[in-house]
């Protein structure tokens, strides 16, 4: 027998617990207690079921409506039998396969057929419903339904609902037909929605009605048990609406869905906390706050009290707080306690203020109240006169209730509680870290390295070139003190690629790569470096990096915009010098830049994924950060280029640490690359989907992540990793179709959400000109996915730009290649 086990056969001999560690029954020092825990304890366990701590916006797709009995004004009595008759079935349903529904509105009916109601929620707003038959008002046979509904308060909302076809999990057709007569127009919106909670809306398309009949015709999966309903919402206050010709079908491939992978319509926040459970202390009390009790077990019952708490500092936020005073354990444990009916698999954090008269140490915890009452999150602090701020987080892995615990380390003393709150956490690490901003025209760039060789554009939607191995560097400028030559050499290629830009893409930026040091200049000018003798060199001088940085500032003011201030300096054939001296030179560029053009911005070194963070954290911590517009950085990738996410969000970790975290993040070099710690590749070649795929994929996450710039390195690479363009300049590889093809599909476009589900699906939701599209793709090849009916698309297009109708199952199977859905 264990040393636990033992602890608890003792527990039960003196018949403290029913089960060790706080698993049994709580006990209580006085019949008062004993009356309050019992009470706290059901009610929550009646929150906790109902989970009703949180209101949610009624207006929202997953507000709580009422559902049954359905509200309707005096006199709809017809309304709502038909609504609560759900089996009552329509004349044409006998010919209807299993599980469909139609409705002409042929039959006779005073003002809703049978299998439609209404239902309306807050304020009830005015309306009218009722069968019409004028000649031009039915759009077949000699019925139809009209509605008109009238101002919708803020907080209210009203639905026109047909309870029929939607039965059980399937995939289903709907359409229906309507028009109105209103001369401006009349907006509405079609829905396929669950009638249980969390009344999921599985598909919805919004349209603006003129005096014709419209068709709207929904497909979706509907993975849920329990039915659902075709509703129509009138979005036009006092517009007549007419509906004719409904139809719901189940389609006949619906045995499919079981396998795919069923999307959810959003992705959400990157972190989204709802709170599940609050306590203020506010409530009135004697002992314990609602939903608060103690539990405590050992060889002999603690002496400990408890009770309401408004002494003015003794109070973190409202009226009270929980008071908790331990006098003696006398061996035990005493705990205070907050139950809560965790659910497995997923993740809560809880946060709650502790104050106490004398230092103490404390732990708050959350864990399984059934064996082995094993703890999912724990934090241990020392509490004194502030108040703290205590939060814990993690993953519930058990099946049965848990609960939030505070326990006091000593053998006594006194604890004030207050403000505790269990919140529910969600997190969506693809999610876009600024959904309301565009994808900027910076993320579109790219290096030209053989201009002279050939003066072709690469097209390609873009809208910055980098000058890095142009021939442009500060030595090549400069070869000699002074010796500034505009006409031949590197002088010439300078002003042969801002000319360049200027004519073939008026608009575009220019980011210019400062450095590297010419031999006259360098402080090591015995040092081989990447680019010849003294070229990794910290200039000997700095008033001569001064006048090199001035003069081009002068020379091109208005003509390139932004200056990044070395390449790789974390590399040391590129830059032998310290991080220090690298913030020094950054401070005095940045003094000349805007001096030329206080519109000029400043890009740090771009370091590479090697040594960068740390060169990087130097930099930062020298001050570099004061002198910088934006971040650069330098990631290539291998056939999984979606690992460029996690490399962003730690470069925004070290960032953020330095306050930081709003500049930009500039990817100012990378591509596809052969990854010789992955393959051998003196054999390795690429297949075409990855060809196809790796660029587009990359770019579509450096746009989730928010990073605000990405030159492709470089458009004339022959190699089969990289190559973008045959030898003639002209003509694009599969992969250059494919890479321009989809940055089409981002240029000017809004990042609005963006999730992973599956195994390894992807997507990207964009939006331009208020249409919303997706990009999706999968790392799992021929995965299968269902396409929300929620999303208003209804063709595909390929990354070979092929287009094909979404098939009416709304199922994809998905590579590698990225596809884009559209309307």
């Amino acid at each position: 027998m264990n040393v636990h086990a033992k602890f608890c056969f003792a527990s039960l001999l003196v018949a403290l617990v029913a089960g060790c560690g706080g698993g049994g029954a709580d006990s209580t020092s006085d019949a008062e207690g004993q009356a309050a825990g019992a009470a706290t304890d059901a009610a929550q366990s009646k929150s906790a079921a109902g989970q009703t701590d949180i209101a949610p916006d009624p207006g929202s797709d997953t507000a709580v409506f009422t559902e049954a009995p359905i509200q309707v004004p005096p006199g709809d009595d017809e309304a709502y039998t038909a609504a609560a008759s759900p089996s009552t079935v329509t004349a044409s349903a006998s010919t209807q396969s299993p599980g469909s529904a139609a409705e002409d509105f042929e039959s006779g009916f005073t003002s809703l057929p049978a299998g439609w109601s209404i239902n309306w929620w807050g304020t009830r707003p005015n309306y009218t419903v009722g069968p019409e038959t004028r000649s031009g008002y039915t759009h077949a046979g000699a019925g139809a339904l009209r509605l008109q509904v009238g101002t919708v308060a803020s907080n209210s909302g009203l639905n026109l609902v047909y309870s029929r076809g939607l039965s059980k999990a399937g995939s289903y057709d709907a359409q229906a037909y309507l028009r109105t007569d209103n001369a401006n127009g009349a907006n509405v919106e079609v829905q396929l929605r669950r009638n249980a909670a969390p009344y999921d809306v599985v598909a919805r398309k919004q349209l603006v009605l003129g005096t014709s009949w419209q068709k709207v015709h929904l497909s979706a999966a509907y993975p849920f048990p329990d039915a659902g309903s075709l509703r129509v919402v009138s979005l036009t206050a006092n517009a007549n609406v007419y509906i004719d010709d409904v139809a719901i079908s189940p389609m006949a491939s619906a045995e499919a869905v079981a396998n795919a992978v069923v999307l959810p319509a959003a992705g959400g926040s990157s972190v989204e906390v709802t709170p599940v459970k609050t306590t203020t202390m506010d409530e009135a009390y004697t002992t314990y706050a609602p939903g608060w009790t103690y539990n405590y077990w050992g060889p002999q019952k603690p002496t400990f009290s408890a009770s309401r708490e408004t002494e003015p500092g003794h109070v973190y936020a409202g009226a009270a707080s929980q008071k908790f005073q331990i006098t003696n354990k006398n061996g035990g444990e005493v705990q205070l306690v907050s139950r809560y009916a965790f659910t497995k698999g997923k993740t809560y954090r809880a946060v709650v203020y502790l104050r106490s008269d004398v230092a103490t140490p404390v732990q708050v915890t959350m864990r399984r109240d059934t064996q082995p009452y094993d703890n999912f999150a724990a934090k241990s602090v020392t509490v004194d006169t502030n108040w703290q701020k205590v939060e814990i987080e993690g993953t519930y892995l058990a099946t049965s209730d848990g609960s939030m615990r505070i326990a006091l380390k000593n053998a006594s003393g006194t604890l004030w509680v207050d403000e505790a709150v269990i919140a529910e956490v969600k997190r969506n690490d693809f999610a876009p870290y600024n959904a309301s901003a565009a994808i900027p025209d910076t993320l579109f760039g790219m290096h030209v390295n053989k201009l002279g060789t050939h003066d072709k554009w690469p097209g390609m939607s873009t809208r910055i070139l980098r000058l890095w191995n142009t021939g442009t560097t500060w030595r090549d400028l400069e070869p000699t003190q002074d010796g500034w030559n505009w006409t031949t050499g590197g002088g010439m290629r300078m002003d042969m690629y801002v000319n360049y830009v200027a004519r073939n893409a008026p608009g575009a930026q220019i980011l210019y790569t400062l450095g590297q040091t010419p031999l006259w200049a360098s402080s090591t000018p015995d040092v081989n470096g990447q680019y010849g003798m003294g070229s990794s060199g910290v200039p000997r001088n700095m008033d001569d990096w001064r006048d090199y940085v001035r003069t081009l500032a002068r020379r091109y003011v208005g003509k390139i915009r932004y200056w990044e201030i070395w390449n790789e300096p974390d590399y040391v054939p590129h830059y032998n010098g310290t991080p220090a001296q690298m913030v020094e030179m950054t401070r005095i560029a940045r003094e000349e830049l805007l001096a030329a053009d206080p519109a000029n911005k400043i890009v740090s070194p771009g370091l590479t994924k090697g040594q960068g963070m740390q060169f990087l954290d130097y930099f930062f911590a020298a001050g570099g950060g004061n002198y910088v517009d934006m971040v650069g950085y330098h990631w290539y990738y291998w056939i999984d280029p979606e690992m460029v996410g996690p490399m962003v969000d730690n470069l925004r970790v070290l960032m953020t640490t330095y306050g930081l975290q709003a500049k930009p993040i500039w990817m100012t070099e990378g591509a596809f690359y052969c990854d010789t710690t992955q393959t051998d590749c003196s054999t390795a070649t690429p297949t075409l989907e990855q060809s196809r795929s790796t660029n587009a994929r990359a770019m579509f996450t450096m746009a989730v992540k928010g990073v605000a710039n990405f030159n492709f390195h470089v458009w004339e690479a022959s190699d089969a990793f990289r190559q973008l363009v045959q030898a003639d300049f002209i003509t694009q590889t599969e992969a250059g179709k494919a890479y321009a093809e989809a940055r089409s599909w981002a240029f000017g476009a809004r990042v609005v959400d963006s999730f992973r589900a599956g195994a390894g699906v992807y997507v990207v939701r964009l939006t331009r000109g208020g249409v919303d599209s997706f990009v999706l793709w999968s790392t799992v090849d021929g995965e299968t996915v269902a396409i929300p009916g929620a999303w208003n698309v209804n063709t595909v297009r390929s990354i070979t730009q092929t287009e094909s109708p979404l098939p009416s199952t709304r199922q994809l199977r998905l590579g590698l290649e990225p596809v884009l859905l559209k309307p």
